[in-house]
């Protein structure tokens, strides 16, 4: 039987090929995972770790050639030795400047600026959440509080 492969983009216009595989213990409910961790396993001889991360050398999310692929322990490993860039308190400052954003739209922008995933974004925001003016409020009338971001800095200027 040939396996099903589809072509999906994500939120923010990534294309990535996932193959149906039902059986396999990484694939979704759905039964798909990414031929690219597919492709990983077969070249290293075993299942993948969750938090390991398959990068595409030419950029390409749909090259999913062995030779084009190279596997990272974690997130930080692959932002930080493939892309050049481990997100640092200066960085979040400069995505804030004097505006005051919710905590989702500090991930988005997060996750825009170092191409990251929803989990590093968090883990980024709430190891610097010290160095930021937070407080909790309601932006839309709604009845969900948000956490809310300031530079220190801004605020200590308007006072």
């Amino acid at each position: 039987m040939r396996k099903k492969t589809i072509i999906c983009t994500n939120g923010r216009g990534r294309k990535d090929r996932y193959v149906y595989i039902p059986e396999h213990p990484n694939s979704w409910i759905e039964g798909y995972m990414l031929e690219s961790r597919l492709v990983m396993e077969k070249k290293i001889d075993r299942l993948l770790r969750r938090e390991e991360i398959v990068h595409h050398i030419d950029g390409n999310p749909l090259n999913n050639k062995p030779e084009n692929l190279q596997l990272f322990k974690t997130h930080l490993e692959h932002l930080s030795k493939a892309h050049g860039s481990i997100i640092k308190f200066e960085n979040i400052k400069k995505l804030i400047g004097n505006e005051t954003l919710n905590k989702s739209e500090l991930q988005d922008r997060i996750m825009d600026k170092f191409k990251c995933n929803y989990t590093t974004a968090y883990k980024a925001i709430n190891k610097y959440i010290d160095n930021f003016e937070v407080w909790i409020g309601n932006s839309d009338g709604s009845n969900f509080p948000s956490k809310f971001f300031k530079n220190i800095e801004f605020n200590k200027n308007e006072r």
